[in-house]
């Protein structure tokens, strides 16, 4: 199995809100086509001390991508954009002249930021 107890990876939200998202976890047990795991960035509700934990698919799973460096982005380049605890999927659609900034179209929920 390419998934190992200990491991740091991310995992796809499939939840409203968070679809598509991709999220850090860390792999606590694995099991045949589940594992369970802890969100390196989310607390429990009721102590946020604690890290939410849960069983999920293996196929919502990727490694964590290689950090990329490279500034030349075009329109249309799809991107992944770390924002709010979690990497969003979305488009650039318009480059700002003069800046290394970007307006980017997200794929799920259709802002733009």
């Amino acid at each position: 199995m390419w998934i190992q107890e200990g491991q740091k990876i991310e995992i796809q939200g499939i939840e409203d809100g968070f679809y598509g998202a991709w999220f850090f976890v860390t792999v606590s047990k694995t099991f045949s086509k589940k594992c369970l795991v802890k969100y390196d960035e989310f607390g429990n509700e009721n102590d946020n001390s604690k890290h939410l934990c849960g069983m999920v698919q293996i196929s919502q799973l990727r490694l964590v991508p290689p950090n990329i460096n490279n500034t030349s982005r075009v329109e249309n380049d799809v991107i992944e954009i770390y924002e709010s605890n979690c990497w969003w999927v979305g488009k650039i659609i318009h480059h700002l002249l003069c800046e290394t900034k970007y307006v980017v179209y997200f794929l799920e929920s259709s802002e733009e930021l």
